[in-house]
């Protein structure tokens, strides 16, 4: 459960996880990512900001290539990172790891993107509401 008491949704399924039969899944740097790297270093791949829940059974039927899968697994898990952690959130790490990991910095030009796309369709959803909302004000 998260802090405010909803269940985590896999990012694959868009389904609720229920059971502990969820997998925590390296959504943006993967163990293989941070290989070569400092030991201390390795500890980026466990961050909150990094890493998803999914079904176990999702992972075995989206199985990732290299981690991360297809552009639309990615951005799905990307995505759902940014739910919970937020986008300054997220932003800040990518900007931590970029400080001790240089070699990573074209999967952080992608998430950085990914949070512009984001927050371009937050403000389409916050513009799609007001409208409706303006509209029904006129009925």
């Amino acid at each position: 459960m998260t802090q405010t008491g909803f269940k985590p949704i896999c990012p694959i399924c868009e389904e609720p996880i229920l059971t502990n039969d969820a997998d925590m899944h390296e959504a943006i740097f993967t163990r293989g990512d941070v290989q070569g790297l400092k030991h201390e270093l390795r500890k980026i791949v466990n961050h909150r900001c990094n890493v998803v829940h999914r079904h176990h059974i999702c992972n075995l039927k989206k199985y990732h290539g290299a981690g991360h899968g297809s552009p639309e697994e990615f951005r799905a898990c990307v995505y759902r990172i940014l739910e919970f952690e937020g986008a300054e959130a997220v932003s800040e790490y990518m900007n931590n790891v970029l400080d001790f990991a240089p070699v990573l910095a074209p999967r952080a030009a992608q998430v950085e993107l990914l949070i512009v796309d984001y927050r371009i369709e937050l403000v389409k959803g916050i513009e799609f509401l007001a409208e409706s909302l303006l509209k029904k004000g006129k009925k």
